[in-house]
């Protein structure tokens, strides 16, 4: 029961929680759902020791906190070692690509793609 009661409170503190202090693009969403991966495809570059990938999910959006996409059902891609988590909602920050994918943009001290900034 604990577990259970745990769990709620972390959901209602995610999806309680307020867009990021930093203004996105009007190209960029924010959006709070769950996973589903499809595909991991290595990145072969020789200086990564730690073999990234990139993966391709389905992304079942349950709340929009900036902007919106067509559909609530969208494929993103993402650069990582492993796995996003596929049992828990996630809140993640997107650009579309001209092909329709979204891009998940990288965290305030990570690399990639930066949301909030025109590329």
């Amino acid at each position: 029961m604990m577990k259970g009661v745990l769990a709620g409170i972390v959901g209602i503190f995610l999806l309680a929680h307020p867009a990021s202090a930093k203004p996105l693009s009007p190209l960029d969403v924010e959006a709070i759902g769950r996973l589903h991966n499809l595909s991991y495809d290595p990145i072969n570059d020789l200086d990564d020791l730690l073999g990234h990938g990139r993966i391709t999910a389905r992304f079942q959006i349950f709340r929009f906190l900036h902007g919106t996409t067509a559909s609530r059902s969208i494929t993103i891609q993402y650069v990582a070692h492993t796995y996003m988590s596929e049992d828990h909602l996630i809140r993640l920050k997107l650009r579309a690509r001209p092909d329709g994918i979204y891009q998940v943009c990288a965290k305030p001290d990570g690399e990639g793609l930066r949301c909030g900034e025109t590329q």
